[in-house]
């Protein structure tokens, strides 16, 4: 089994730590959710919504296995998310973030608008961001929204931040869409 093919377990883990294997795990998520906002590619990277609905009840029965070929599964949603989790919670409640840096709001689950900022602006490996909020709701890509902008988090987590807006919240969730989306 080579390096590469081996994020799960065997030889490449036991040379390379956790962290690293999610990172790997973010950067591979990045570039399906990047094809995704391409031309070129129509079909969501996500697996289908009833396989996700699970991340909701603690991923009972969660599985890596995906019906669609090169799905973003929930066990890898679930991986990010703790990784990201662990990454806020080790960072100062204060941000403080040195210029140049590029401000973005209101991206509002329009994935397509958030691909033109990147090409505009560049992407999160040449350009520090700062997201100010509302990230889902009203558009219907704010699951795809959210997770690429968490694997970046992941990536690259000294100059890639996220602040929560009013929309990252349960009751104005179910009212604007993200909920039904999910």
């Amino acid at each position: 089994m080579s390096e590469a093919s081996t994020v799960d377990g065997g030889a490449a883990s036991s040379r390379t730590s956790p962290d690293d294997q999610c990172e790997d795990l973010a950067k591979s998520m990045i570039a399906k959710l990047l094809a995704f906002g391409s031309a070129a590619e129509k079909t969501s990277p996500l697996a289908p919504r009833s396989t996700l609905q699970r991340l909701g009840s603690g991923l009972s029965g969660a599985t890596s296995e995906s019906p669609k070929g090169g799905a973003i599964t929930s066990k890898e949603i679930a991986t990010v998310l703790k990784r990201v989790k662990t990454i806020l919670l080790g960072q100062p409640m204060l941000l403080e973030v040195s210029a140049p840096v590029q401000l973005v709001g209101d991206i509002h689950g329009q994935f397509k608008d958030l691909i033109r900022i990147f090409e505009k602006c560049g992407y999160p490996d040449d350009a520090s961001y700062l997201f100010l909020g509302d990230y889902v709701d009203r558009g219907a890509h704010g699951l795809e929204c959210a997770l690429l902008l968490l694997c970046y988090k992941v990536a690259q987590p000294d100059t890639f931040h996220l602040l929560r807006g009013n929309h990252e919240c349960a009751a104005i969730n179910r009212i604007y869409g993200f909920y039904d989306e999910c």
